[in-house]
């Protein structure tokens, strides 16, 4: 979540953002935090990949709120730069905020995988702006998590060797993902941005 390098870069779009998440959490109806629930509830959104209904924001939302953490989307803006920002708003209510309209699906369910470790792993305390690349402990373990439950590293192997959609479409099939998500840890993978990439969708979430 990054959170020095959105505010090194503009802190004052950072603060607004934030804000803007904080006052949409007042909205809804969240029960207090229960970490198994939240657990199960992350569990139940990667299931939503393959085939996500298209509701599925709303219903992420309702999932969340079940287990304690209010999930708001707020629409970037200019100067505005953010994957998503996670915060603990009291000691029973936690708030992900996330961009959806227009995002490719591998980066929003990596976001929100990101933002969701926070919650389970760290601080209380801290406020996490996903924006750069860190090099914070925090960050790494956030990224690994979100890597690790969308694919398992004992995959990276395979998805290196993917020669054609076939190759990806089998593995997405075997990991119950859409192709896309296969073709994003493709790419982080090879750096190779242009191969694939027609088979990442955009998250359409209302």
């Amino acid at each position: 979540a990054r959170d020095s390098a959105a505010y090194s870069t503009s802190p004052l779009m950072a603060a607004t953002y934030v804000a803007m998440g904080v006052k949409d959490a007042g909205c809804g109806n969240i029960l207090p935090y229960n970490k198994k629930a939240f657990q199960e509830a992350l569990k139940e959104a990667r299931a939503m990949i393959l085939g996500p209904p298209k509701n599925f924001g709303s219903k992420l939302q309702e999932l969340f709120a079940k287990a304690g953490v209010a999930l708001v989307f707020v629409p970037l803006f200019k100067g505005a730069h953010f994957n998503g920002v996670s915060k603990w708003l009291s000691p029973s209510k936690a708030l992900i905020i996330l961009s959806a309209r227009g995002k490719a699906e591998d980066i929003f369910w990596f976001s929100l995988f990101h933002e969701a470790a926070h919650i389970l792993l760290h601080s209380k305390k801290r406020l996490y702006i996903s924006c750069n690349k860190s090099t914070n402990p925090d960050e790494l373990e956030a990224d690994q998590f979100a890597a690790d439950y969308l694919i398992p590293a004992t995959y990276d192997e395979r998805i290196l060797q993917s020669k054609s959609d076939q190759d990806v479409c089998a593995l997405a099939k075997e990991l119950g993902l859409s192709p896309g998500i296969v073709a994003g840890r493709y790419h982080h993978l090879t750096s190779k941005w242009n191969r694939f990439r027609h088979l990442i969708k955009k998250v359409d979430w209302e």
